[in-house]
C-alpha cells in the first residue's frame, strides 16, 4: 500500500503529506546540506571562472589589423616586425591586455576590411585614411572624448583636418605624405635659370623661369619646361590650378569652382599651354606620362609627384633635382595637398574595451612611433616629433612644404565631386575645349546635385536584402499552402524545383535589371535614376561597342543560320550509310 493511502483523510494536508514522504526516503537519497567548506569552494570556482571571461579589465584581447610597413634593421622578409615590437611593449605597459594582430596585404586589405566591417566582423583598431564609409555607417568611434588638449594642439592643422568630419575627429593621425613640385636642376642650369633659394616663387617668377627653359629647348622636339595632368583621384596639380587661391568646395559644403581665384588659375594654365611652356595635350595626359617625360626621358623640366619620387630620383633614375613650393602670389599660400593616414577605432558597447582600444591607437601613433617614420619616407603629424630628416636638405624642404599643406574635403561624396571637377578641368584645357567659366559652371551644377543628395546606409541596405528574393520566398510558401489545401500533389513536388530556378535564374536577372536603375556605387547608395543609361549612351566607347555588337549580329547570325541550312540540305540529299556518317561527323564536335 502506498504512503498516501496509509494516511487518514485528516492527515492529507500538504504539510503532513510532505513530512511523511520525506521521512520515508532513505537518508542516502536525500539532498545533502551545504557546509561552509562547500560554499567556499563554490565561490572559489566562480571567482576562477570570472577570471577567464574575455573582455574583463584584467583579461582583455584586442584585435588589430595592420598593413606591412618597412623592414627593420636586420630583417629581410617580415615587414610587420616593427608593429610586433610595439605591441609587445604595449602589452608590457598594460598588464592583462593582449593584442591579436591580423596581417593585411596592400592589394586586398582594403576590400577585406570593408567586407568585414559591413558584415559586423570588424576589428577594434584598423589603419588607413579617414574611413568615410564606416563613419557614415556609424561604425567608428570619435576620439574627441579621449583626446587631451595637449594632443589636439600637438597635431598639425592639416592632420586634424584630414580626420575631421562634421566637427568631430575620427582617428589618430600617424603619418602624412603629399604631392610636391620637382625641378630638374640640370635643365635650369643649362638654361641659365636661377631657382629661388628659399624654394618660394610668384606666378610671374615661375613663368619667367619656364620661358628661360623654353628658349634653351628650342629645336628639341617634344621637350617642355613644365608637365602637368588632371586625373581622377589625383590631387598633384590642384595647387597649380589654385595658384591664385580659393578652393573647389569650402568648409560649409558650398561649391567654389566658379569663384574668381580658381578661374584665374585655370586661365593661367591655359595661357602656359598656349605659349608652349607645357604640352598642348596636358589635359589628356596621365601621371605616368608626365613621370616618364620627367624622370626617364628628361623631356620635361618640372612636374608634380608624390614622396616616392624622391627615392626613385636618387636610386632608379639618378637626377640633380630640387623640391620647390608651388607658385603663389606674394602674401598668399597655395599649399600642397597632403594625404594623412593613422589608426581609427570601431565602436563597441563595452566602454572599458573602447578605452583600451583608444589607448592602443594613441600608442601606435605617438611621438616615438612617428620618429620611426624616417625608415618609411613619410612625415610625422605631430609638431613635437620635429624634423626627423634634419640631415637631409631635400626631405627637410619637403617637410617644410607639407607642414603648410591641406587635405581634400573629408566627405564620402568627394570621389564623385572630384570626378566632375577633373572632367571639367580637362574639358576647359583641351585644345578647342569649352571656355573655363562655362566648364566650371556645368561642373558646379553636377556637384550641387551630389551635395544635395543624402546618401543612404549601405550597411542597412545590405541587411534588408533584396525585395525580389523575399517575394520569391513568400510566393513559394503561399503556393505550397494552396497546393496542399487543394490536394494538388504534382504541384507540391514541382514547387521546390520552380523556386530554386526562380531564385538562381530569374531573381538575379530581375535584381540586375533593377540595379541598372539604381544610383549605386561602392560607397554610395541613392535612389532610382535614368542617369546610368544617359551616361552610357553619351560614352563614345559604349557607342562603338553597340555598333560592333549590332554589326556582328547582322553578319554572323544570318551566316550561321544559312550555313547550317545548307549543310542540312546537303546531308538530307544523301542516301544510305553516307547520311549517317556525315550526321555523326557534324555532331561529333558538340559531344566530344
Amino acid at each position: 500500500m502506498s504512503i498516501v493511502n496509509q494516511l487518514s483523510s485528516s492527515d492529507k494536508t500538504p504539510e503532513l503529506l510532505w513530512t511523511k514522504i520525506h521521512s520515508s526516503v532513505p537518508s542516502k537519497l536525500r539532498r545533502p546540506k551545504l557546509g561552509r567548506a562547500s560554499l567556499s569552494g563554490m565561490f572559489l570556482l566562480l571567482f576562477l571562472f570570472l577570471l577567464q571571461i574575455p573582455g574583463s579589465s584584467w583579461a582583455l584581447q584586442l584585435d588589430l589589423w595592420e598593413y606591412p610597413r618597412w623592414l627593420e634593421t636586420g630583417e629581410k622578409i617580415d615587414r610587420f616586425a616593427w608593429v610586433k615590437k610595439r605591441l609587445k611593449q604595449f602589452e608590457a605597459e598594460n598588464p592583462g591586455v593582449t593584442v591579436k594582430l591580423t596581417e593585411l596585404t596592400w592589394s586586398r586589405g582594403d576590400e577585406k576590411l570593408k567586407i568585414a566591417a559591413l558584415g559586423g566582423r570588424f576589428p577594434d583598431v584598423a589603419p588607413g585614411t579617414v574611413p568615410l564609409l564606416f563613419i557614415r555607417e556609424g561604425l567608428i568611434e570619435p576620439v574627441d572624448a579621449y583626446l587631451s588638449p595637449e594632443d589636439r594642439a600637438d597635431y598639425l592643422p592639416s592632420a586634424r583636418q584630414a580626420y575631421t568630419v562634421k566637427d568631430q575627429l575620427y582617428g589618430w593621425p600617424w603619418y602624412m605624405g603629399g604631392q610636391l613640385l620637382f625641378v630638374n636642376r640640370e635643365v635650369c642650369a643649362s638654361a641659365g635659370a636661377t631657382l629661388p633659394e628659399n624654394g618660394r616663387w610668384s606666378p610671374e617668377r615661375f613663368t619667367e623661369i619656364l620661358k628661360q627653359i623654353k628658349t634653351w629647348q628650342i629645336g628639341q622636339v617634344g621637350n617642355y619646361p613644365l608637365g602637368f595632368y588632371f586625373q581622377k583621384n589625383e590631387t598633384a596639380n590642384f595647387p597649380l590650378a589654385l595658384t591664385y587661391g580659393g578652393d573647389w568646395i569650402d568648409s560649409a559644403l558650398k561649391y567654389q569652382g566658379e569663384s574668381p581665384q580658381p578661374l584665374q588659375g585655370l586661365e593661367w594654365l591655359k595661357k602656359l599651354m598656349a605659349e608652349g611652356l607645357a604640352p598642348a595635350d596636358s589635359a589628356g595626359r596621365t601621371s605616368n606620362d608626365v613621370w616618364i617625360g620627367f624622370a626617364r626621358e628628361r623631356r620635361l623640366g618640372m612636374g608634380a609627384f608624390g614622396l616616392w619620387a624622391i627615392k626613385a630620383l636618387r636610386e632608379k633614375f639618378p637626377m640633380d633635382f630640387s623640391i620647390m613650393h608651388f607658385p603663389t602670389p606674394e602674401g598668399k599660400t597655395s599649399p600642397a595637398f597632403v594625404g594623412v593616414s593613422g589608426f581609427y577605432v570601431f565602436h563597441r558597447d563595452d566602454p572599458e574595451r573602447m578605452k583600451v582600444a583608444m589607448t592602443l591607437a594613441r600608442f601606435l601613433s605617438n611621438v616615438d612611433s612617428q620618429k620611426a617614420l624616417a625608415a618609411y619616407t613619410q612625415f610625422p603629424t605631430r609638431q613635437s616629433a620635429g624634423n626627423i630628416y634634419s640631415g637631409d636638405p631635400t626631405m627637410t624642404r619637403a617637410w617644410e612644404i607639407l607642414r603648410e599643406g591641406r587635405s581634400v574635403l573629408a566627405d564620402s561624396r568627394w570621389p564623385q565631386m572630384d570626378e566632375e571637377l577633373e572632367r571639367a578641368i580637362q574639358d576647359s584645357l583641351m585644345p578647342g575645349g569649352q571656355p573655363v567659366a562655362e566648364a566650371m559652371r556645368k561642373a558646379g551644377e553636377n556637384v550641387r546635385v551630389i551635395l544635395d543628395r543624402t546618401p543612404a546606409s549601405m550597411h542597412e541596405d545590405l541587411r534588408q536584402g533584396s525585395p525580389i528574393g523575399k517575394l520569391f520566398l513568400v510566393l513559394f510558401v503561399f503556393a505550397l499552402v494552396i497546393a496542399v489545401a487543394s490536394r494538388q500533389a504534382h504541384v507540391v513536388f514541382l514547387l521546390p524545383a520552380f523556386t530554386i530556378i526562380g531564385l538562381f535564374l530569374f531573381y538575379p536577372l530581375i535584381d540586375a535589371l533593377l540595379l541598372a536603375f539604381r544610383d549605386y556605387r561602392l560607397t554610395e547608395i541613392g535612389g532610382y535614376t535614368l542617369g546610368n543609361f544617359t551616361r552610357a549612351w553619351a560614352d563614345e566607347k559604349f557607342q562603338v561597342a553597340c555598333w560592333n555588337t549590332g554589326l556582328y549580329t547582322l553578319v554572323v547570325v544570318p551566316a550561321n543560320v544559312f550555313t547550317a541550312l545548307a549543310a542540312a540540305g546537303l546531308i538530307a540529299s544523301l542516301a544510305g550509310a553516307w547520311k549517317g556518317f556525315f550526321r555523326a561527323m557534324y555532331y561529333l564536335p558538340g559531344v566530344a
